[in-house]
C-alpha cells in the first residue's frame, strides 16, 4: 500500500521515539533500531517521489550523505532553497553524527548551505550563493563576469577580467562549483 507504509514508518518511529522519551529499558539498549527506521522511512519517501521528506528522514537517520545526495542531484535549487529557509534556528544548528562507515559529524545549516551555495553558483546565481556561504568569492567573481561582458572596454580589459575570473575558478572551483559526489567529488 504506497500510503499506508509510510504512514506505518511514521507510528513505529513515534513509538519508538516515545520509549526512549521513556526510558524504556530495551528501547534504550538498542538505539539504532531509531535509525533504522528513518532510514528505512527515507528510502519509502524517495521511493513515493517525496525527496525533501527523503532527505529529512535520511538525516534523521544519521546518513547526511544520502541527504546530501537527494540535496545536490535531485532537488532544485528553489527546493533546497524553501527547505533551509523553512529550517528552524535549532534545526540550522543541529549536529547530525554519522551512522555510516566514517565517524564524523556536520551541522546541518553549513552543511547544505554549502551545497546550496555550490549548486546555485553553478546556475550563476552569485548573489544568492554568497547568502548560504559567504566566506566563498562569489561577489567579487560574479563582479569580474559583469564588467567583462557587460561594458565597452577594450578587448585587453576584458581579457584581464576575464582571466582574473579564470584564476579564481582554477584555484577556489572545488569550494565556489564542485560538486560533493560525481563528477567532482569534493566530498573527498
Amino acid at each position: 500500500d504506497r500510503q499506508g507504509c509510510p504512514r506505518e514508518l511514521e507510528e513505529l518511529i513515534r513509538d519508538y521515539e516515545r520509549l526512549l522519551d521513556q526510558g524504556d529499558e530495551e528501547a534504550r539498549r538498542y538505539p539504532e533500531i531509531l535509525g533504522a527506521l528513518w532510514a528505512e522511512k527515507a528510502v519509502v519517501d524517495f521511493n513515493l517521489g517525496r525527496y525533501v521528506s527523503a532527505m529529512d528522514a535520511f538525516l534523521k537517520a544519521g546518513s547526511y550523505d544520502d541527504a546530501g545526495y537527494v540535496a545536490e542531484c535531485v532537488l532544485t535549487s528553489d527546493e533546497l532553497v524553501d527547505y533551509c529557509e523553512a529550517l528552524s534556528a535549532a534545526d540550522r544548528k543541529r549536529v547530525v553524527r554519522s551512522r555510516e562507515w566514517v565517524n564524523e559529524s556536520v551541522v546541518i545549516e553549513s552543511y547544505f548551505g554549502q551545497i546550496l551555495a555550490r549548486k546555485l553558483a553553478r546556475e550563476g546565481r552569485f548573489t544568492a550563493a554568497h547568502r548560504y556561504n559567504p566566506e566563498a568569492p562569489y561577489l567579487r567573481y560574479a563582479q569580474l563576469l559583469e564588467k567583462a561582458h557587460g561594458g565597452r572596454l577594450p578587448k585587453y580589459k576584458r581579457a584581464e577580467l576575464l582571466f582574473e575570473a579564470a584564476r579564481m575558478t582554477r584555484e577556489q572551483g572545488m569550494e565556489m562549483f564542485g560538486t560533493r559526489f560525481a563528477p567532482d567529488w569534493k566530498r573527498y
